[in-house]
């Protein structure tokens, strides 16, 4: 057998099922947030044929017993509380021996280019080296069939075009068919085959890529300051040692580099939920002496646990970061995202959507006291039409806040950021207007 058959029914919009054959080759399905990508995913593993909060139904006809799988939020997939175990998870549910794990370590480790101490934990891992992590498991035990869901939205621009090269190639080789979800526009042009999925129906794309928009952006007066910076999780593997630079001013200035090169670092050390080993790292804003920062690290969902966002907003209150009036703010800005408040404020925040939570968030942030607020790839989850929306909130804030930014997404550092600055061999560097990239 070499195709995955299936059909694919909005019972709520057509009367007929369509039928979908894909072959052999890495197959691009682009959808905005809220689409269903994650369900549609599951449907497909045979994991989920049931979902009854979607608009389409799928019936798989033909498809693979061994089914490789990448979850759109790294952290989903990953069990063990050391590299080395997690890699070694599926080969001991295979049934191998000790020295054949180690030798399948090995050769999945080569494979996928994996060059972290195996006995590091994991949670001090960035989501892109998470994403590499996942990727590398599912790969490792050969699927026919591999679904990636939206996995690799916290990849640098290098790494995410090597690992595309790489599941092509494995396509090729072992004759896999891989179905790769994104809520990217431009990912599209990676496939053999592309294809959308709306709310009320599923074909084949020809969505164009998006030009990128320059925005004139206000001046600013934010500076970033490093004396003698020495932080790492590990002291032989130091992230920062003896840094020492100023850079600015800046209203808002992104943070670049490889996956792993310390950028969710930097910003804890400058939101002080890390301390430095030694030195100091600080944001100024002209000479006052007290600044309010706010911090959207790359999973704040998980920050929260049962508490509702209307509890998350009465804590704002009583610290005195959101005024009375926030509450028919955020009201009127969700509108444009067609998200009701009132249905939403009292649900448990691990019970929202991934996208809805990170709207929520983020408008909170920008409706808050704070003077800078630094943003760890906040676009994670959302859909084009969003990430437009999301961009339209933060330029309208600039004339109120300083923004701190991590993406990799070249379209949003070049909307909203005035300067990037790249860390690279431990070294923070100012990058040309003309050469920005993420």
């Amino acid at each position: 057998m070499t195709e995955l058959i299936f059909t694919i029914h909005f019972p709520h919009f057509e009367d007929q099922p369509t039928t979908i054959q894909l072959k052999p080759g890495l197959h691009v399905i682009y959808g905005d947030s809220g689409v269903g990508k994650s369900a549609f995913c599951k449907m497909l593993a045979q994991l989920n044929q049931n979902n009854v909060n979607t608009n389409f139904r799928i019936s798989v006809i033909s498809s693979y017993e061994d089914v490789g799988m990448v979850l759109q939020d790294p952290d989903d997939q990953i069990v063990a509380p050391t590299l080395f175990r997690e890699l070694a998870f599926n080969f001991e549910n295979l049934g191998m021996e000790s020295k054949e794990i180690n030798q399948a370590i090995s050769r999945t480790v080569d494979r996928s280019d994996l060059q972290f101490d195996l006995n590091r934990h994991p949670a001090n891992l960035s989501g892109g080296e998470k994403e590499l992590v996942n990727l590398a498991t599912a790969l490792s035990t050969n699927p026919k069939l591999l679904i990636i869901d939206d996995g690799f939205a916290f990849l640098s621009r290098r790494r995410k075009n090597e690992l595309i090269k790489q599941v092509k190639e494995y396509a090729d080789n072992q004759e896999a068919i891989i179905v790769w979800t994104t809520a990217t526009q431009e990912d599209l042009s990676c496939g053999h085959t592309k294809w959308e999925l709306k709310l009320d129906e599923f074909e084949k794309s020809y969505l164009k890529e998006t030009a990128t928009i320059s925005a004139e952006i206000q001046n600013g007066m934010m500076f970033l300051q490093c004396e003698n910076l020495t932080f790492g999780y590990e002291e032989k593997n130091l992230l920062f040692s003896q840094l020492t630079c100023s850079y600015g001013p800046f209203r808002s200035f992104a943070l670049v580099g490889e996956n792993g090169s310390g950028k969710t670092t930097l910003c804890r050390l400058l939101s002080n939920v890390l301390k430095p080993s030694s030195g100091s790292v600080k944001l100024l804003l002209g000479d006052r002496k007290e600044l309010r920062i706010g911090y959207l690290p790359q999973f704040p969902e998980r920050m929260f646990g049962g508490f509702s966002l209307s509890e998350l907003m009465m804590r704002m209150r009583k610290n005195h970061l959101l005024s009375e009036s926030a509450e028919l703010f955020l009201k009127s800005s969700l509108k444009q995202f067609t998200v009701s408040w009132d249905l939403i404020k009292d649900n448990p925040i691990n019970n929202l959507k991934l996208s809805v939570t990170r709207i929520c968030l983020i408008l909170m942030l920008l409706h808050a006291r704070y003077d800078i607020l630094i943003l760890d790839e906040p676009m994670f989850s959302l859909g084009h039409s969003q990430r437009m929306k999301v961009m339209e909130q933060l330029r309208d804030s600039m004339s109120r806040k300083h923004f701190v930014i991590i993406s990799h997404s070249d379209y949003l550092v070049r909307s909203i950021c005035d300067a990037a600055l790249v860390i690279e061999n431990e070294k923070l560097l100012l990058l040309q207007e003309d050469v920005i990239h993420a």
